[in-house]
């Protein structure tokens, strides 16, 4: 039912005067649902084992999305001929682990020694990575909410990465961000 009150037009979906929108509105494919952003401060040493360094949590607007999931990392490679490998994994609780949905595993990789998605042959080396992975979710409805996880690895044993870092000469805090967008199906 729609109309007019006074000089402004309402309906069942749109309140013009409040200027929200009802539940009965659907979305076209391709809408953007929402969008999170987050950021954090801190630094670690990298191993061999991918370990889960920073996790966020989402709480899906949508039964049928999509979501683009971007990580950014500073980054400060020590030793010479070494780098490290990232991943981005989603399960629907906290704690994510490398058992779970995985988003992005695209890590070039030796066999023998291990992956990498940033590599240096020259010591003191520094950057900053950003990957984004595409998650088709199925299976979750509106108000669940999942966790998106980065995790790295050293490339081998004997690397020294720091991650993040901002320091070219001692490891101080980087950051670590996240941008993740909820787009409808």
């Amino acid at each position: 039912m729609s109309g007019y009150i006074g000089s402004k037009r309402s309906s069942s979906l749109v309140s013009f005067d409040e200027g929200t929108i009802g539940s009965g509105v659907v979305f076209p494919a391709g809408h953007v649902l929402q969008v999170v952003h987050t950021e954090t401060t801190e630094t670690n040493t990298l191993d061999t084992t991918y370990t889960n360094y920073y996790e966020v949590p989402l709480t899906l607007k949508s039964n049928s999305s999509d979501v683009i999931v971007s990580f950014t990392v500073q980054w400060n490679i020590k030793t010479a001929q070494s780098g490290f490998g990232i991943k981005i994994y989603r399960k629907n609780s906290s704690g994510v682990t490398t058992s779970d949905t995985a988003v992005w595993t695209k890590n070039a990789t030796n066999t023998n020694i291990g992956p990498f998605s940033e590599y240096t042959n020259s010591s003191n080396a520094y950057g900053i990575t950003t990957i984004t992975g595409k998650d088709s979710i199925t299976g979750l409805n509106a108000g669940d909410t999942i966790y998106y996880a980065f995790f790295a690895r050293a490339f081998e044993t004997g690397d020294t990465v720091y991650f993040p870092s901002d320091s070219v000469t001692d490891p101080e805090n980087g950051f670590f961000s996240s941008l993740i967008m909820e787009i409808q199906k």
